[in-house]
């Protein structure tokens, strides 16, 4: 029987996340990730906010994601509140107006995607994978 220091359920973006990060930062440790479906599964397409990149960065997926062709997103557009009125703003114009006051946003948080989540969702898999997570895809957890 195989003995793990981690096993995480599910192998979706914040599974991958969670197992990527933990072999950057602890390479010896030993982690399964178990996950129901087969990649590439369906999944309902995201939209990805500037505020990813630097996760991305982190966990070394970045240059992956990048590389793939996703519609790169040039700012963000919301709806909420009672009188459902849209709200939004660009990168390029959010870092204009704060580059008049003396600031700047860092060139983390100027990039963004629309992905498709069945592609995305295999790159991290796949990036786990390489840095030594033992992925089981059809594993049923109860």
């Amino acid at each position: 029987m195989k003995k793990y220091d981690l096993v995480i359920i599910g192998g979706g973006p914040a599974g991958s996340t969670v197992a990527s990060l933990t072999k950057r930062y602890s390479p010896a440790l030993k982690v399964l990730l178990l996950e129901k479906a087969h990649f590439p599964r369906h999944h309902v397409g995201e939209s990805l906010l500037a505020g990813a990149t630097p996760v991305l960065k982190e966990m070394g997926a970045y240059e992956k994601v990048n590389k793939h062709g996703f519609l790169e997103k040039l700012g963000a557009t919301y709806v909420w509140g009672q009188d459902r009125k849209p709200w939004g703003f660009s990168f390029n114009e959010l870092n204009t107006a704060l580059t008049s006051q003396g600031r700047r946003v860092s060139d983390v948080y100027t990039r963004a995607w629309q992905v498709n989540r069945a592609e995305y969702d295999q790159i991290l898999l796949n990036h786990t994978v390489e840095l030594g997570v033992e992925v089981h895809q059809g594993a049923r957890v109860v």
